[in-house]
């Protein structure tokens, strides 16, 4: 027994450190438990009433997300964007230019006529890229969209987002594009019952945000505004042209809403403000206890952030002061 649990304890211990560069490693570990369980019963023959219970919630599990990935998916439209985007200038290391490559899908499927709200996850398999690898990725449109989309950034060429930004600049028609996909999972939120809102992402950590400021808006012209009356986006990227990428997205402040909406729009690579599709660009990085300062002066609210990790804990820090006032949560994936 000792010889199948101690490498289970490598497998599970160890790996996760790895999951961010590693990922399909990572998940692919889990299934180490067929050697595990097995392994229990040879051990130990009258262990089954203790692990029958897990074994057929697991086999439960995997017929359930066998046929939601058998749900027939409709990709509309599949764009890959690539900008120009520098690095932030660090002690003894100038800036450099890496693009940021980002590919936009479209698509539909049986999953949107089910209950979803802002802030879930679909999984994510294309057979093109590999048969046996689904990703998580948050759903940038709102739950009341036709169509749903994902925006995915690439985390390099050889990486399964790498692989879909050069599938998807192969000039491919959507119908030669087969995708499966999962869920939508993730908790039910009603952000719409709140007064404040502020929605704070870095970079591509945008795509819940878009699904929420989107989902608010179009509750609002639905005249089921709900009791929300400001909503305050902050967007951090590091380069402009990255905004552009969703303009389409975010093209939705119209007379007549009947709550506030703002976007506090920054970059970290440039010197000066500059005006973009969706306002004006200011320089820098935000000042989260100034504007979560302003923000706790309207009243109880929510703050929910997306980005990396280092601006997930400036924000949380900020928040910290203003604990009392507001509500605040990370929702960001932690592979």
């Amino acid at each position: 027994m000792s010889t199948v649990f101690w490498p289970s304890v490598v497998f599970f211990g160890v790996f996760p450190w790895m999951r961010r560069k590693y990922y399909e490693l990572f998940r692919y570990t889990h299934n180490w438990f067929m050697v595990l369980i097995p392994t229990a019963f040879w051990h130990a023959p009258h262990a089954w009433y203790f692990l029958l219970p897990g074994v057929a919630l697991w086999l439960l599990d995997r017929c359930m997300r066998f046929l939601n990935a058998t749900e027939s998916v409709t990709i509309q439209d599949c764009s890959p964007h690539s900008v120009d985007c520098c690095t932030d200038a660090r002690p003894g290391q100038s800036s450099r230019n890496v693009p940021e490559k980002i590919t936009r899908i479209g698509f539909t499927w049986l999953g949107q006529s089910r209950v979803h709200s802002s802030g879930m996850y679909v999984l994510v398999n294309l057979p093109k890229i590999s048969l046996g690898e689904w990703h998580p990725f948050s759903l940038s449109s709102s739950p009341l969209d036709a169509t749903a989309t994902i925006h995915v950034k690439s985390m390099g060429d050889s990486t399964f987002s790498g692989k879909l930004h050069a599938l998807a600049s192969e000039s491919l028609r959507c119908s030669d594009i087969v995708m499966n996909i999962q869920g939508p999972y993730g908790p039910r939120i009603e952000l719409h019952t709140v007064r404040n809102l502020v929605l704070v992402a870095g970079g591509i950590g945008v795509t819940p945000m878009v699904n929420a400021v989107r989902c608010a808006v179009q509750r609002s012209l639905a005249g089921r505004e709900g009791t929300l009356k400001r909503l305050h986006l902050v967007w951090s990227v590091r380069s402009p042209e990255v905004f552009s990428i969703f303009k389409d997205e975010l093209a939705v402040k119209v007379p007549g809403l009947p709550f506030a909406l703002i976007f506090s729009l920054y970059c970290s690579t440039i010197q000066e403000a500059q005006r973009c599709d969706l306002g004006t660009v200011k320089a820098g990085m935000p000042n989260f206890s100034e504007i979560l300062e302003a923000e706790a002066a309207f009243g109880p609210g929510l703050v929910r952030v997306c980005g990396p990790p280092p601006m997930v804990k400036a924000c949380a820090d900020a928040a910290k002061i203003f604990e009392d006032t507001l509500d605040f949560e990370p929702w960001s994936f932690v592979l």
